[in-house]
């Protein structure tokens, strides 16, 4: 117990004196230097103080750490949410881009075939009568219009 009291201060100790002094001086070629150790003789040099590693030497109380928190936390949720967002819509854009590749290629092979056809719950075709025809072509232009735009 009395080893561990006596390390401990001495490790207090080390760190006091851990900041040490800091300087700051310009050099004849207008260069600004920070240092540890005092700078040349006749030198124009300013005392700087060290910053501390918890910002400025101010312990920060209990309710700020917490509001950085919460802080922290919404933005972590807002940019979750975005992100979800971001992936829903760029999923959107994939199903339309397929649908009216689709759409243009039936649309394609329905022109240039000299019979068009359906196949029916039996598997057999069933070519379609020339106004239906027209009506599936007429369906698959608006296809085109709703999903390639």
């Amino acid at each position: 117990m009395q080893m561990s009291k006596t390390l401990g201060g001495l490790l207090l100790l080390l760190a006091l004196g851990a900041q040490a002094q800091m300087y700051k001086w310009v050099d004849a070629q207008g260069v600004t230097h920070y240092s540890q150790t005092p700078p040349p003789a006749g030198t124009q040099t300013q005392t700087v103080a060290p910053k501390s590693a918890s910002g400025g030497g101010k312990a920060s109380s209990s309710g700020d750490w917490q509001s950085q928190q919460t802080d922290f936390n919404k933005r972590q949720m807002d940019k979750k949410d975005q992100q979800s967002k971001a992936d829903a819509q760029a999923a959107k854009d994939a199903t339309q881009r397929q649908r009216c590749a689709e759409a243009r290629d039936h649309l394609s092979r329905m022109k240039s075939a000299s019979g068009i056809y359906q196949v029916n719950e039996n598997g057999e075709r069933v070519f379609m009568d020339p106004k239906a025809s027209e009506q599936a072509i007429r369906s698959l232009e608006a296809d085109i219009a709703k999903y390639c735009s």
